[in-house]
């Protein structure tokens, strides 16, 4: 059970970006975390669940440094980035996936391109306990 990471587009290039799309991601560069599906939140972290039917998108928004994904169904999606890098990802029910986004995060939105429903299980590591997560990991 894995989860592939195809980029379609490299960072820096904006070119092939729908208008719509780069008008949103300049609106939304402050762009809060993304509150859809909050199941639970604490000090150390959070959990979400993400649902998205075939063709819906969420918004761009804040994705925190650290975090993991565990797949609860097959699917595919599209992420744009702020970078201007777009990625296809496919993945398999039960697969789990950790980013390490770097000390600021990034802003980007998820879109279920694919034919079926995607549930996802999100949990969102908490900024000073990032470091120990990474340790874990490793």
């Amino acid at each position: 059970m894995s989860i592939q990471i195809v980029e379609l587009n490299p960072a820096g290039n904006f070119e092939p970006w729908e208008i719509s799309k780069l008008d949103e991601l300049e609106k939304s560069q402050a762009a809060s975390k993304l509150e859809q599906g909050l199941l639970y939140e604490n000090d150390t972290m959070r959990l979400l669940v993400i649902r998205l039917k075939p063709k819906e998108r969420l918004p761009f928004h804040k994705r925190s440094q650290f975090y993991s994904w565990t797949c609860n169904t097959d699917g595919l999606a599209v992420s744009r980035h702020k970078n201007g890098s777009i990625t296809l990802i496919k993945f398999k029910k039960g697969a789990t996936h950790f980013w390490d986004l770097g000390e600021n995060g990034t802003i980007a939105d998820f879109e279920n391109t694919g034919e079926e429903l995607i549930v996802i299980h999100v949990i969102e590591y908490i900024k000073q306990f990032d470091k120990a997560i990474k340790n874990m990991s490793a």
